[in-house]
């Protein structure tokens, strides 16, 4: 069984990392196939899980009992199975960075907008001191965000070992733009924190920043091997 997949519940092909030679005396990484698994295949349950936020995606758990794969169904080379999907994790972990950052840019700019047409104590709450550094503060750690993301990203499209630094990267965007959202429904106040509000659907779904993809603490511990702790 496996818990907690993307779209799990809805797929009708289900992409599936199995152990294909346990008694392998070559690398244990290399006794992992791809295979496609139908949706439909006897043997194969699928329960949708109820989440926090995300609500207009799906998260499944699937279970696999006695589930017979025709050999023709095999996803690539045989033994590379592993292979494959840490390349494909890492891809999607750089590109949820680049999500990320691009939806704590937005968030903050509707924020600042908002901060200008709120007036409080005879002014526009954009002119307060306090509100102003605040901001200047959030938008300082998006401009790191944002230029790290470029940066890791160019060296991903020239082909360059980046495996460590999306790890870094995703950590750092990951709970930077959580803060940055949290701190926007602060700015916003009460109006904010109404559950119809569409900031308060934003903050709800960006706590999956830290887990989805790997969690931050995975990240970290992952990150400290590759930097030789």
């Amino acid at each position: 069984e496996k818990k907690y997949i993307s779209n799990g519940s809805v797929a009708n092909t289900i992409v599936t990392l199995v152990r294909s030679d346990s008694t392998t005396e070559r690398d244990t990484s290399m006794a992992f196939d791809l295979l496609l698994m139908p949706a439909k295949l006897k043997g194969l349950t699928k329960v949708r899980l109820s989440t926090n936020g995300l609500n207009t995606g799906d998260m499944g758990h699937i279970i696999f009992d006695q589930c017979d794969v025709p050999q023709e169904n095999l996803l690539g080379k045989t033994g590379f199975g592993f292979y494959y999907i840490t390349k494909f994790v890492q891809r999607e972990r750089l590109i949820g960075s680049a999500y990320g950052v691009a939806l704590g840019q937005f968030v903050l700019t509707e924020t600042i907008e908002f901060l200008k047409n709120r007036e409080r104590f005879g002014s526009p709450l954009s002119r307060k001191q306090a509100i102003r550094h605040k901001v200047a503060g959030l938008h300082a750690k998006l401009f790191a965000a944002q230029q790290a993301t470029y940066a890791v990203t160019d060296s991903y499209s020239r082909g360059d070992n980046v495996e460590a630094d999306i790890m870094a990267l995703k950590l750092f965007v990951g709970e930077t733009v959580q803060e940055v959202l949290r701190e926007c429904v602060q700015l916003h106040g009460a109006e904010g924190f109404v559950r119809s509000h569409w900031l308060s659907h934003v903050y709800r779904d960006s706590q999956t920043f830290s887990i989805l993809g790997g969690t931050s603490e995975i990240m970290r511990d992952i990150l400290a091997g590759m930097i030789k702790m």
